[in-house]
């Protein structure tokens, strides 16, 4: 579940101040540290197949993809210019987060910071 709250303020008749935060939570499955290590020692160690034989027929298949989970927390500013016709907006992001992540199937999941900065400049006209 994520969230976004905002607020918008006209200072004058046509000139709009916007703030918000928001909340970007990751949809990947939560990477536990000592699975994932479990995980890459067993690899280390067979330097074979990624399935796992539990018993005669039912075998478990290493993950071999890129994994990161990571919730993010951000937040908005924004300016804009309204009029009938025209709408211009010039918009700050800023969100940040940390948490765990395997960059290498054969390595041992390590802490994760994210951080990114955006700009965004719309407008738009009515006709």
């Amino acid at each position: 579940m994520n969230y976004n709250i905002g607020i918008e303020y006209f200072i004058l008749d046509n000139i709009v101040l916007r703030f918000g935060h928001f909340t970007n939570r990751s949809n990947n499955e939560e990477i536990h540290w000592r699975e994932a290590a479990l995980f890459a020692q067993y690899r280390e160690n067979s330097r074979a197949s990624t399935e796992v034989s539990l018993a005669n027929n039912l075998s478990f298949t290493l993950p071999e993809k890129r994994n990161q989970y990571i919730n993010l927390t951000g937040y908005s500013f924004g300016i804009g210019l309204e009029t009938a016709r025209n709408s211009f907006s010039l918009t700050f992001m800023l969100q940040s987060g940390k948490g765990i992540g395997t960059i290498d199937r054969n390595q041992l999941p390590t802490t994760s910071i994210y951080r990114e900065n955006t700009v965004y400049l719309s407008g738009s006209t009515r006709y």
